[in-house]
């Protein structure tokens, strides 16, 4: 249901192999230190940036887990910032470490680095601006200008001529996200983001090729009544999430650390939220997915494979904490279905119900 392969907005899994079978590992936790404006934490959790109600195009956090140090600081009501550098997880073996034993080989696989940091300005209550920067790295000893939490990562592994001859040491991104709730019951948002910012990209029209955007809005309480509308839109192009180097693309355990759809893709969601009375929550909503045929394949033409998906859900909290939930999906799938989990390659309609109690 999880695998790299797939895109699925559920979070991804680690997996270990061992003789016929496996292991799924997983593990969070951490330590922090608070003060009055701000915190320190050092953890292997999950984290996401980016506004959104159907997958975020900047960090989604459904990578498995991954340790990371964080600093968040609050010094005004108008201002907001987070700085975090993360180990990542490149699954590229080094062959020039790995080594034979007696059954088999013993694998060293490159390091891989995150660092990122986020400005949150607001200059208005319920209206946010946020700007930010981060670079994926590879080298066998960490940089210590990733600790700066100040630096414009795209700049910060430059050196002179022999960086100009190869730029595979680093790979940048920008990203921009506005949030706005001024108007109502409105929530309007949108966000942006740029792989590789460069000016060389601009005379040559290859700002265009390495974006992703999305745009959306909810509408809550319509009539007056706990029934909300929420419509949202995402494009990316094909040479956004990717590298020509395999171990600086935006990507962590084969997960990527965007969009969940990945490059040359886009959608359009809808859905409807309403709850009737306490406790009872009904959700009905349509996705349509398009994905381009190649990576490098500028339009959405030659689709590879598209989903039109209906989904109807019902859920009760019968005590609090404890749900049964039931749901009904129907897919229309064109070209190929090998980027759905398996049980998910029809057109048949799918029926399915649980119970969830939480702790």
């Amino acid at each position: 249901m999880v695998d790299p392969g797939v895109s699925t907005l559920d979070e991804g899994a680690a997996w270990k192999v061992s003789g016929n079978g496996g292991d799924y590992s997983e593990m969070r936790g951490g330590i922090s230190y608070a003060w009055n404006w701000g915190s320190v934490l050092l953890a292997k959790d999950h984290f996401e940036w980016g506004d959104n109600y159907h997958g975020s195009n900047i960090l989604s956090g459904r990578t498995p887990s991954f340790p990371f140090f964080q600093l968040k600081m609050k010094p005004a009501k108008w201002l907001d910032y987070t700085f975090i550098t993360a180990w990542l997880i490149s699954d590229i073996v080094d062959d020039s470490r790995s080594y034979k034993v007696h059954n088999g080989t013993r694998n060293y696989y490159f390091n891989k680095f995150l660092s990122a940091c986020i400005v949150t300005f607001t200059p208005w209550k319920r209206l946010n601006l946020s700007l930010g920067n981060s670079v994926i790295s590879c080298s066998r000893n960490y940089n210590p200008s990733l600790l700066s939490p100040f630096l414009f990562y795209i700049h910060s592994s430059s050196s002179g001529t022999a960086f100009e001859k190869s730029y595979y040491g680093r790979n940048s991104q920008f990203f921009i996200n506005l949030s706005t709730r001024q108007l109502g019951h409105f929530h309007i948002y949108s966000s942006l983001f740029m792989d590789d910012l460069g000016f060389t990209k601009f005379p040559n029209g290859k700002f265009y090729d390495c974006l992703s955007w999305k745009t959306g809005f909810r509408v809550s309480n319509i009539f007056r009544s706990n029934l909300s509308l929420t419509a949202e839109y995402t494009r990316t192009t094909p040479e956004t999430y990717t590298y020509p180097v395999p171990t600086l693309t935006y990507y962590s355990n084969n997960y990527n650390l965007g969009n969940y759809l990945g490059d040359n893709s886009q959608e359009l969601f809808i859905q409807l939220d309403w709850k009737p009375f306490r406790g009872f929550l009904v959700k009905t909503s349509y996705c349509l997915v398009q994905h381009g045929a190649s990576w490098d394949s500028y339009t959405l033409e030659k689709l590879l494979w598209g989903d039109a998906a209906w989904n109807f859900n019902l859920s009760y909290e019968i005590i609090n904490n404890a749900y049964i939930t039931l749901g009904f999906q129907q897919h229309f799938i064109s070209g190929t279905a090998m980027f759905l989990p398996k049980i998910l390659q029809t057109n048949d309609a799918l029926i399915s119900g649980g119970v969830n109690i939480g702790f």
